[in-house]
């Protein structure tokens, strides 16, 4: 990990909800994770790279709606498996936590002045 995206990580981190910190650094979310690489038998691959795709949602960092593209990018899946594992991270990580997850500002706006949040609804 580059100082930059160290740097990015903890000036985002105390902002966030506690809930969403919890999920962050928790036994829980590592186990889902692990357990979702070795479902989807992607134990070839470094299980740090679905960690990153969770880590960014968590931080508010990109829209849940770019998912499934990112794991076809990161694993080469094919569009069925990766919008099925979506579903799971879907269900198992991120909707117990939506509540928060909805407040947290999409970082880039989807046009100029309009900002969404992770679930691409607009932010006022």
């Amino acid at each position: 990990m580059e100082q930059s995206d160290i740097d990015q990580f903890w000036k985002i981190y105390p902002n966030l909800p506690p809930d969403i910190q919890e999920a962050i650094f928790s036994e829980e979310t590592a186990k889902i994770v692990q357990g979702l690489v070795e479902q989807y038998g992607l134990e070839d691959q470094p299980v740090a790279k679905l960690g990153n795709i969770v880590g960014d949602v968590l931080l508010g960092l990109f829209n849940l709606g770019q998912v499934p593209a990112r794991l076809q990018q990161e694993y080469a899946l094919s569009e069925e498996l990766a919008q099925k594992l979506n579903g799971d991270l879907q269900n198992l990580i991120f909707q117990p936590l939506q509540g928060n997850l909805k407040k947290l500002n999409y970082l880039q706006p989807s046009s100029p002045g309009k900002l969404k949040d992770i679930y691409g609804e607009p932010v006022e």
